[in-house]
């Protein structure tokens, strides 16, 4: 009834469900009421909710006539419905996801693909730290690797995104496939990735204490296992402690939610931190004892 314009207007209809435009001049996916999205090359709008012990999630394909609902009621999913959502939505297009099971990772074959891959749009680090597999997406967080056996990699029954490696092509290419293109992007290994900076610890001492944000949370500054060889970490009340990978002397890098910290003193001389995340900038200065 809604699309076949029983509910609304032509007009009001094509206002909720057409991308907004911010008076910045940037265009959010979302319009009165609905999101735009892409599944597969395809147009499809939509949206989900939630409350206390229910989820739900929606998809309507404009082009195929489609509609697909999610209902779960449950405060902790296993797979989360909009997962599930998309699987249907893309057998309703006769483009199926694969599904993938965890087999045991061949770390001398991910070793050998360890490097840079990049395209015009993206680049992503593939590499291996203590035992375990992840990609880093440039800009982003970086994210632990599951394999499916036969070359392929993928992130987990939550994600269906998953990728392999072409290593005929020369240079060794990664096949990425994502959620919205039903084609691979192609990367191309780009060369080895250099080995990380170090810090003299005397600097990293000068980092150390607890810092006041301009967001409620505070953050500390502490060696990592009480060790300043090892580096130091950040951790913000309620969350666990992350280490910092050095970029530079003041500049850190937590690619694990995609943040920056870098230090340096305040017009009054006292140390302070920014941190760097999701498009925010928050800066803290050091609580001194």
């Amino acid at each position: 009834a809604l699309h076949e314009l029983q509910v609304l207007e032509a007009a009001t209809y094509q206002s909720m469900i057409a991308p907004t435009v911010l008076n910045n001049g940037e265009t959010e996916n979302y319009g009165f009421g609905i999101g735009t999205d892409t599944l597969l090359d395809t147009e499809t709008i939509g949206h989900n909710g939630g409350i206390f012990g229910f989820a739900t999630d929606s998809m309507y394909i404009p082009s195929e006539d489609i509609f697909i609902a999610i209902l779960g009621n449950s405060d902790s999913f296993d797979i989360w419905p909009g997962t599930t959502l998309d699987r249907l939505a893309a057998l309703a297009l006769d483009k199926p996801f694969p599904v993938l099971s965890e087999t045991e990772m061949d770390m001398e074959a991910a070793a050998s693909l360890a490097g840079i891959y990049a395209s015009d749009e993206v680049t992503r680090s593939f590499f291996e730290r203590d035992g375990k597999v992840f990609t880093y997406r440039e800009g982003g967080v970086e994210a632990e690797v599951s394999y499916a056996g036969d070359g392929v990699y993928f992130y987990g029954p939550t994600s269906l995104s998953w990728f392999e490696f072409d290593t005929e092509a020369e240079p060794t290419q990664m096949r990425f496939y994502a959620r919205a293109s039903a084609a691979p992007q192609v990367l191309t290994y780009t060369g080895a990735i250099g080995e990380a900076v170090s810090v003299d610890p005397s600097i990293l001492e000068t980092y150390l204490g607890t810092y006041t944000l301009d967001i409620p949370p505070v953050a500390v500054i502490a060696p990592q296992e009480n060790d300043l060889e090892k580096g130091i970490t950040i951790q913000l009340t309620g969350q666990p402690a992350l280490p910092l990978q050095v970029v530079s002397e003041t500049e850190f890098a937590v690619r694990s939610v995609g943040a920056v910290i870098r230090f340096g003193p305040t017009e009054t001389g006292t140390m302070g931190l920014t941190i760097e995340q999701g498009g925010g900038e928050f800066k803290g200065v050091r609580v001194e004892d």
